[in-house]
């Protein structure tokens, strides 16, 4: 389904508008470019087969979801590449000094044999050498996170990020290792700052989703969950997905729930056995008046 038109702009909206935005807007729109009011204005006609189809999708959650990632997303990645492009142009993430870069590689092939702590130390004398050495920084941060280290990945996810805001992946490690300290919404912050950068990030709507559940958002939740089920289904992670749609099936009520059909046989139970007791204190009364007038 490819999408050329912004639907937003043809309803006069933000994209920010609510289901009763767009309904309102539609209704106004529909009465000014019918066909029925301007039998003779094909300009107003096409007009107004614009106005329906943008409100088909829009009114729809899920062909307005599908429609936001088709065209808002797609739309803005090109005007992502070229900022970070120069962003690496202006602030290269590897260095030129060659006695860092050899101990930066030394660094990799030691992450590589899982041996962290000697990479951090490779890392550390490169970066000594270099201070503004971005890959450097990085993969101490990866290193620290491995080791459970998190305090260490912010403080190197900061010397990143003063360096080149720009740099997607030290945000995604400060969200990971904010939310592993407990800042919930910290980790929601910095997983948004990666969203605003790279609308493709898969795994910041993903962890982002998760932040959201432990703050009771449920709704965002669903909405990130969603997203990133979309993203990692264009990327070929079918694991993801089935993990993604465990957690949507536990938020998303199913067609015939359990629960509902639990509750409805508890209340006939209950109200049956209301009944009988009401039965009851009708019919024992009477026995007793019937035993006393035959003693009588």
């Amino acid at each position: 389904m490819e999408k050329t038109e912004d639907y937003y702009s043809i309803l006069e909206l933000s994209q920010d508008a609510t289901l009763k935005d767009i309904k309102a807007a539609y209704r106004r729109l529909a009465r000014e470019y019918h066909p029925d009011v301007n039998p003779d204005d094909s300009i107003k006609q096409e007009k107004f087969q614009q106005i329906s189809q943008a409100y088909e999708v829009l009114s729809d959650p899920e062909k307005c979801h599908r429609y936001y990632l088709e065209y808002y997303v797609i739309k803005s990645e090109q005007q992502h590449k070229r900022s970070y492009i120069k962003s690496l142009y202006n602030n290269p993430p590897f260095t030129s000094n060659r006695r860092a870069e050899k101990l930066y590689n030394q660094g990799l092939k030691k992450f590589q044999r899982q041996q962290y702590t000697k990479a951090i130390d490779n890392y550390t004398k490169a970066i000594a050498m270099d201070p503004e050495f971005i890959a450097a920084y990085l993969k101490r941060c990866e290193a620290y996170n491995q080791l459970g280290n998190y305090q260490g990945v912010l403080e190197d996810c900061y010397q990143i990020i003063t360096i080149n805001p720009a740099i997607v992946k030290a945000l995604y490690y400060q969200g990971r290792a904010r939310y592993r300290l407990g800042f919930i919404q910290g980790a929601i912050n910095s997983y948004s700052e990666v969203i605003r950068q790279d609308s493709h990030h898969a795994q910041s709507y993903y962890y982002r989703a998760i932040a959201y559940l432990d703050l009771e958002n449920t709704e965002s939740a669903i909405q990130d969950f969603k997203t990133a089920r979309d993203l990692f289904k264009a990327q070929g992670n079918e694991e993801a997905c089935l993990l993604i749609k465990q957690h949507l099936s536990t938020l998303t009520p199913s067609k015939y729930p359990f629960n509902h059909l639990v509750e409805g046989c508890f209340e006939v139970l209950q109200n049956s056995f209301k009944n009988t007791t009401n039965l009851l204190k009708v019919v024992i009364p009477k026995r007793n008046s019937i035993n006393t007038s035959s003693q009588i």
